[in-house]
């Protein structure tokens, strides 16, 4: 027993010194591991030669690893991760002409156009063939930057040492079409894939990738994506050439093919982040701005200036009603590419949904000095004026659109609006009729038109308008809707039932002509047949929450019980639980219904629910201003308001529940921010005097009907307005004076 101590210790020590031996046995030496990667990459295998390499690395520093580990992770699109490795075999000293080479290729496929050409441009490159390929690249780099003459050089510095290198020869095609001679171009570059048998890379990519590009010139598409998907059959791992398809597809709307073509690029490049890009832009094609939003920022995570990438987020945010964020992307984007005429118009658009038109103007100028006759440009200048109700400028900018694009349906068709916005209804309506006949695919002119007609109650004109667009439109329910509201308008409502039945044959759940036939059923006192219109409906879709919310307000108006109603929202809200319109539905029910206990635990709820939804705010500070708690509401209003930074509203349901809470500083100060954001809007500006007033500032009160009466010279309302102030200081004539200045620009019975 004595001795079993030891020979125990002694055992242990064997087996760990063993294990030690095997273990040192076991670990392959780096030499070893880099001849196994070699053997990899000749099969292709650049996942396992990846693998074997990093273990080299692991145990000792070596440039010729390094090389091979940069070349594997390009093959499998891993571009960011190859440049680092690459830079670290130059600090290594490994071959300077093999690692540029390389290098180039990866900044050319990372689009680090600017560093290529002047990290690259005195670069000293001994072997004569690879130092061809880095001019090619850096002429390739030049055309990407628009510099066709630089790029035209560095082809030709190819050529000159080697008159036969292809991929010079298709620069030289690719700048020749950029000059526009296509056919010219056309000759240089189709020989190589298949005619020319001298050349050694009869499937040369960019020649392929050339030929696509100009058949697409040719308005070939089908022929450009033949030529791209035998470019991804020639070089799977080319991640460009999976790009371009993909893009096509989805430009042509086969997104079926568009998704499997993400997904099969995803399975060979995982690490490549185009194909999340194309991701985001599927989905964005397909109504999904959320989606499209999470899969771009994968890609600016990884490479934070990618404009096209910056584009689409801005667009989806845009979107998303999430108006300072994108407009964060688009200045961004601007500073690298200010050009851009898609950026900029966006970012205008952005200013004017946030009601800073002034901004929106000032964005522009730069587009409108160096392109003063583009199309895209003059529309954005002219939604600057009209939003600045600067009609007779946004009419001018129209028209100088229009005589660019004499074709133009949307832009006659948007001028037009801008006439009938300034009163010029005939003219608008001469817009809308050419408009109507100048594309048989679009019908937004066609409906302008009706608009127009209806406003100016000419019926029969109207169905004569409808007509056309039902030539256009014969199975959309929107062509039937629409019909029958005219004959709703004629009181010809025979027709008016035939035409919203038609609407719903095509489209059983389109709630616009049910509910437009639910409101003649209980005008013919038939509240049955009313609510069998949803019913009906709701047979099919049990949880269609439009139509279930219809049929609630259809109870509300034929009197039904409380308990009915609320039994049938909260059905809709059970159905359809991440909605927030159900729940303010509830709400407000409750308040209409003047149960305030209810109102207040119903948003209450919502609130938990769906927290920071702008609308069930809205609605829980209603409810608590209704309940007398006007602080409360003060508080509810004021999330809302830094929900929705850009939007006035917020602001003057703020200022409401201020001037409750007899916070009158805070409710003007409230104000003038609202007006900051929109400074014509009539509502803050009408609150602001009352506020005044209250607070005891009628002289502030004045100064601000003299800035509505300036802003509305034509218009009556800021005289009345200061009438009003007057009076509430018993100066009766003085009051007196005012509206009759109100009554000589718009004669009203209020003002006489």
């Amino acid at each position: 027993m004595k001795s079993g101590k030891p020979l125990g210790r002694m055992k242990w020590a064997i087996v760990l010194l063993l294990s030690a031996l095997l273990g040192g046995c076991g670990q392959e030496k780096p030499p070893a591991l880099i001849k196994s990667a070699k053997e990899f990459i000749a099969k292709k295998d650049y996942s396992a030669a990846s693998i074997q390499l990093k273990n080299a690395l692991q145990q000792q520093e070596d440039g010729e690893a390094r090389y091979l580990l940069a070349t594997s992770q390009i093959e499998l699109g891993e571009l960011g991760a190859a440049e680092a490795q690459l830079r670290k075999a130059l600090d290594n000293r490994y071959s300077t002409d093999a690692v540029y080479l390389e290098l180039a290729r990866v900044m050319l496929g990372l689009g680090k156009f600017k560093e290529l050409v002047t990290d690259l441009e005195k670069v000293k490159i001994s072997d004569t063939k690879a130092k061809s390929t880095v001019d090619s690249i850096r002429g390739e780099a030049y055309f990407a930057l628009g510099q066709p003459e630089q790029a035209r050089q560095a082809f030709a510095a190819t050529l000159a040492s080697n008159p036969q290198d292809a991929r010079a020869q298709v620069g030289v095609a690719r700048v020749t079409a950029a000059g526009g001679n296509i056919a010219d171009a056309a000759k240089q570059v189709f020989p190589f894939p298949t005619q020319n048998p001298t050349h050694k890379e009869p499937q040369l990519p960019q020649a392929l990738s050339l030929q696509a590009d100009l058949l697409l010139a040719q308005s070939r598409p089908e022929d450009a994506a033949k030529v791209l998907a035998t470019l991804v059959k020639v070089a799977p791992y080319n991640g460009q050439a999976r790009y371009a398809l993909v893009t096509m597809q989805i430009g042509s709307g086969k997104l079926d093919e568009a998704a499997a073509g993400i997904a099969d690029m995803k399975k060979v490049l995982p690490r490549d982040v185009r194909w999340r890009y194309l991701e985001g832009v599927l989905a964005f094609r397909k109504g999904q701005p959320a989606q499209a939003r999470d899969s771009v920022l994968h890609v600016l995570n990884v490479i934070p200036d990618h404009g096209p990438s910056l584009l689409l987020a801005a667009a989806a945010e845009f979107q998303l009603g999430s108006l300072s964020t994108a407009e964060t992307y688009l200045r961004t984007a601007l500073v690298a590419y200010p050009d851009s005429a898609y950026a900029r118009n966006l970012l205008v658009a952005t200013y004017l949904r946030k009601g800073q038109p002034a901004k929106a103007e000032e964005v522009l100028a730069y587009a409108l000095k160096k392109t003063p006759d583009d199309p895209t440009v003059l529309r954005a200048a002219g939604e600057v004026a009209f939003a600045s109700n600067k009609f007779a400028d946004a009419a001018k900018y129209y028209e100088h659109a229009l005589s660019r694009e004499k074709d133009s349906a949307p832009i006659r068709t948007r001028l037009a609006q801008i006439r009938l916005a300034s009163g010029e209804t005939g003219r608008a309506v001469e817009d809308l009729e050419a408009a109507s006949g100048l594309d048989k695919q679009q019908f937004q002119a066609d409906l302008s038109l009706i608009s127009a007609h209806m406003s100016r109650k000419e019926y029969d004109k109207a169905l004569s308008a409808v007509a056309t667009l039902e030539k256009k439109q014969p199975d959309n329910p929107l062509t039937y809707a629409t019909k029958g509201s005219i004959y709703v308008a004629k009181r010809d409502l025979k027709n008016a039932r035939t035409s919203l039945e038609k609407a719903l044959s095509i489209q059983f759940n389109y709630l616009p002509a049910a509910r437009m036939l639910a409101g003649l059923d209980l005008a013919d006192r038939n509240p049955d047949a009313a609510k069998g219109r949803f019913e009906t409906i709701l047979a099919k879709e049990p949880v269609n929450e439009g139509a279930l919310l219809s049929l609630a307000d259809l109870q509300s108006n034929s009197k039904a019980a409380p308990k009915e109603i609320i039994a049938t929202i909260e059905r809709a809200i059970k159905g359809n639980p991440a909605s927030a319109m159900s729940r303010v539905a509830l709400v407000k029910f409750h308040i209409q219904n003047q149960d305030k206990k209810a109102a207040i635990a119903a948003a209450q709820d919502a609130s938990t629910s769906i927290p920071n939804d702008p609308s069930i705010l809205e609605a829980l500070g209603m409810a608590q201003l209704t309940s007398g708690e006007a602080s409360q509401a003060a508080e509810s209003f004021g999330k809302m308001a830094a929900l929705q930074p850009s939007s006035p509203l917020p602001l003057m349901r703020l200022a409401s529940a201020q001037f409750a809470a007899k916070q009158m500083d805070a409710s003007i100060q409230t104000l003038r921010k609202a007006l900051v954001l929109k400074p014509d809007l009539l509502d803050a500006q009408r609150q602001l005097i009352v506020a005044q007033l209250d607070a005891g500032h009628p002289e502030e009160a004045l100064k601000e009907t003299r800035l509505i009466q300036k802003a509305r010279a034509k218009e009556g309302i800021g005289f009345a307005m200061e009438g009003d102030v007057l009076a509430s200081q018993k100066k009766f004539a003085e009051a007196a004076f005012a509206y009759a200045e109100g009554f000589k620009r718009q004669p009203t019975p209020e003002l006489v």
